[in-house]
Order: structure tokens, then C-alpha cells, then sequence
């Protein structure tokens, strides 16, 4: 297919259906919400006698279906494809999304033995038509690569052009990821104390990184506590700014949330924050809190 071909890249495999990509200390991808889940079969279905009149025909290509994901994926948000389990590509030989043994895993290769010159996209699992880069052998067979999101579904296919002799398929499954950032509740405070029963608002900072622009979060989709960012005015413009607010040279957002609010939304501990970026990235992340005076 040529040099120009694009490659789904593959930002880590894990063991377990557990996923936590690093990016760097202060961003990282985390795995959100299920999107989709499905199995892409190995199995050629359609009719493999040539049409009347025809003398022969090559027995290829019989490639397995294409099966299209039932989610479509937001654009500009990332997602992280697992393609899991093996199947059988002949009585003798077994595939999983990348990798092909003919001695029950002992050995494995990228490549389909007897046919090498056919290159190490043969018997894979294809992302919208391309080969995705599933990286190392995994013994649980399952691979994971972080997708894009288009504003489309996504399309997968096995490829193998004589699948007739196929059994089994593959389990692909997608989860949201979600940019996981730093952020910090009353910045300067240790013990970030907030009384519930006031009428202020709460700072809260989110600190750009190398990996990460806070400064592209939109202020309106955030919520912490249940509590959106505070309006002012009758246009109800956000009460939020650009400031350096760490010193490290790199432009953060700080923005400031009601104490108050519908229901009892904060609580001693653990508090997270989500949001999205104007591209449509999710986000998230996390502080302590105090709750003051303490409930007794």
C-alpha cells in the first residue's frame, strides 16, 4: 500500500482491560465511559462459486466482513479501540488482532507464515481501512490504540482475502479517554476549606503542562461538585481568566465556582472536576477538599 499509508498509532498495550496511558506528571489519558462494544468476525459469508458462464475465477479475494461500530465517535474527542481473543484461520494456524502462531502461541509472528511477501498487515484487524499499529505481543491477546474521533463511525475488518476457512472472531471494545489534568481547589491552600452555607465562590485552577493547554478548556462545560463556574452580568460571562498561576512560564486557567448551589455538593474528601475542551476533548480531574464548619 505504499509509504503514504496511515497508521493508527498505538499509545500503550496493557494486560488486563485496565488502561492508564501516561503522558507526562501532570496529564495523562484515562479511560472513560463504554462507547461500544461488538465482535468482528473472521468468517467469509458470501458466495464463493463463480457466476454462470464463467470458466474460473481466483479463489480470492474472500475477505471477511466489515463491521461498522454502532457509536459514533465526537470529534475532536479521543478513544481507546481493544481488540481482544484469537480465531482460527486455518484448522492449523491461529490470529489474534496482530500477531499469528502455528504451535498454539509457543511461537508467534507479524507475519503469515508462507507468506511473507504478503507483508505484516495479512490476518490483522483493520481501523477504517488501514492496518493499526497494535505494538507488542500480548499473551492475553489484547491490544489497545487511541482513535481520533471524527464525527463517524468507525469501520473494522479482518484482513485475510480467503476467509472461507475461518472460524471465530474478534471482541473489539471502545471507551471514551479522558485528558486527566492538575488542578488545584483555592490555590495556596493546603487544606482547601469550603463552607457551604457562604455566599462566595471557590477558585479553582487548571495548570497547562507540555502536553496539555488549559487554556483551550471552555469554562462553561466544566462542573466540580455539581457546581458549574459562577456567571456574572446579564450577558453571564464566566468568571474565568487566564494567569500563570503555578509560575512556571505556562498560561492556566483559573476559574471561580458558587459555594452554593441545588443539593448538598460538597463533601469532605475527594472532588472531581470534568469539562471539555472547544476541540470536544473530555477532561478530568481531582483535589481534596475540607468541608467547614466540620458537620458533626
Amino acid at each position: 500500500m505504499g509509504e503514504s499509508m496511515k497508521r493508527i498509532t498505538v499509545l500503550s498495550v496493557v494486560a488486563s482491560c485496565v488502561l492508564a496511558l501516561s503522558v507526562n506528571v501532570r496529564a495523562e489519558l484515562v479511560p472513560g465511559a463504554l462507547v461500544d462494544a461488538f465482535d468482528v468476525s473472521a468468517v467469509y459469508s458470501g458466495p464463493v462459486d463463480p457466476p454462470a458462464g464463467i470458466a474460473y475465477i481466483p479463489p480470492y479475494p474472500y475477505f471477511p466482513p466489515v463491521v461498522t461500530s454502532s457509536a459514533v465517535l465526537a470529534s475532536g474527542q479521543m478513544y481507546a479501540i481493544m481488540a481482544s481473543g484469537t480465531y482460527m484461520t486455518t484448522p492449523a494456524l491461529s490470529a489474534d488482532a496482530k500477531y499469528t502462531t502455528q504451535d498454539d502461541w509457543a511461537t508467534y509472528s507479524d507475519y503469515l507464515l508462507g507468506y511473507e511477501n504478503k507483508g505484516t498487515g495479512l490476518c490483522e484487524l483493520y481501523v477504517d481501512g488501514y492496518p493499526a499499529d497494535w505494538g507488542s505481543y500480548n499473551m492475553d491477546h489484547e491490544y489497545t490504540v487511541a482513535y481520533l474521533g471524527a464525527g463517524s463511525s468507525v469501520d473494522f475488518q479482518i484482513d485475510d482475502y480467503y476467509a472461507t476457512n475461518n472460524t471465530g472472531a474478534l471482541t473489539v471494545t471502545i471507551y471514551e479517554l479522558l485528558f486527566r489534568v492538575d488542578i488545584d481547589i483555592k490555590p495556596g491552600s493546603c487544606d482547601n476549606p469550603i463552607n457551604p452555607g457562604s455566599k462566595g465562590v471557590v477558585p479553582v485552577a487548571i495548570f497547562s503542562s507540555e502536553d496539555f493547554d488549559a487554556t483551550t478548556v471552555d469554562p462553561m462545560s466544566i462542573l466540580i461538585a455539581g457546581r458549574g463556574v459562577a456567571v456574572q452580568g446579564r450577558s453571564e460571562k464566566p468568571m474565568a481568566h487566564i494567569e500563570d498561576v503555578d509560575g512556571d512560564g505556562l498560561a492556566d486557567l483559573l476559574i471561580q465556582v458558587e459555594t452554593q448551589g441545588d443539593g448538598d455538593a460538597w463533601e469532605s474528601g475527594m472532588v472531581e472536576l470534568t469539562g471539555m475542551t472547544y476541540d470536544g476533548q473530555k477532561i478530568v480531574g481531582y483535589d481534596v477538599i475540607l468541608v467547614v464548619p466540620v458537620k458533626k
